[in-house]
């Protein structure tokens, strides 16, 4: 069929001359082929359908109706009507793990949006995403620097060893932080398999405090020990003088919750050897006369106010008990004031 391109090309036979016998050959085939073309042709009033794609060439469809059913070509104000929130977000580039949020007013960025955070985005209520938080706690992320963590939010961590910032120097840590929205408070909890013990500190100010021994009922009589083992003030040993005045700073800042008196032998006697200690009262007595040493504290110093007895103290034989008059200059006095 001489049609090519869109392009119909009678056939060369079809030119009839005068006075020339009508020739059948000649002239069917042309009919035929136009018959054909006009078959082959798309009507106007559309009442035939296309046999196959419609190769527009680059040009436009013009001047068309709007689309009204799922099978209709809609026109280009039904694909994106004239909105500037819709043409923020045609001008992002789409990639995965990435979520589409507005920045501003017809404004769009993208951000992370992580394989991890889909898992909680999809949990229905927060009871779920509870859940789904617990089941990742196994899994803290190494943090070389705990001072370093000032961000707002809740994390699990854990530190490796040789890290010195943890409460135990140079152990592997782990624990959780959580610092409060505005960034200046928070708390860390961690523990430390070198001594199974759990320790926490604040963060206050933008700032972290100092780690300290969280104290529970398996640890707390060892830690009153190791208090009392490392008394904030214990004196020099003082010299005894009767109806004198000791005024020792003690330093705690505040006054003492309580105060002790001990008398440590200078010179054997009564069965005691030098640098024993012994355990002294305030007030004592041997046979008739009353001796009373007082001992009071204010919140910078310890004092002791000695008796006005030429012997200031009363001490019992160490091998027989028998009570004695403690000359002043066989003993000295330690002092020790607790916080």
């Amino acid at each position: 069929m001489p049609r090519t391109g869109g392009i119909y090309s009678l056939i060369a036979s079809y030119l009839a001359v005068p006075n020339a016998t009508i020739d059948v050959v000649q002239h069917n085939p042309v009919l035929e082929d136009i018959a054909q073309a006009l078959t082959d042709s798309l009507p106007r009033d559309g009442s035939a359908a296309m046999t196959g794609n419609l190769n527009m060439g680059a040009k436009k469809l013009t001047n068309l109706e709007a689309a009204t059913n799922p099978g209709d070509a809609p026109r280009k104000d039904q694909v994106q009507p004239v909105d500037a929130n819709l043409t923020a977000l045609a001008g992002l580039t789409a990639a995965a793990n990435k979520l589409p949020y507005f920045t501003g007013a017809s404004a769009a960025a993208v951000t992370d949006l992580t394989a991890f955070a889909r898992t909680l985005l999809d949990d229905a209520d927060a009871a779920t995403m509870r859940g789904t938080l617990a089941a990742v706690g196994a899994n803290p992320v190494l943090t070389l620097d705990w001072n370093a963590l000032t961000t707002p939010g809740f994390t699990l961590n854990w530190s490796g060893a040789g890290v010195t910032t943890g409460p135990v120097s140079g152990a592997l840590t782990q624990g959780l932080t959580q610092i409060g929205a505005d960034g200046t408070w928070g708390y860390q909890v961690a523990m430390t398999p070198a001594n199974g013990k759990l320790y926490s500190r604040p963060f206050w100010g933008s700032a972290w405090g100092t780690w300290a021994e969280v104290a529970g009922t398996a640890n707390m009589a060892a830690m009153i020990r190791a208090a009392f083992a490392a008394v904030p003030y214990v004196s020099s040993e003082q010299t005894i003088t009767s109806g004198g005045l000791l005024t020792l700073a003690h330093g705690l800042g505040a006054a003492p919750s309580f105060a002790t008196m001990k008398l440590i032998c200078k010179v054997a006697n009564n069965g005691w050897s030098v640098g024993d200690l012994a355990d002294t009262e305030m007030q004592q007595s041997a046979g008739s006369a009353a001796k009373v040493n007082q001992l009071y504290s204010s919140a910078t110093n310890v004092l002791v106010r000695f008796s006005d007895n030429a012997s200031c103290f009363v001490v019992a034989n160490k091998s027989t008990g028998v009570t004695f008059n403690a000359t002043n200059s066989d003993w000295k006095l330690i002092v020790r004031a607790y916080p």
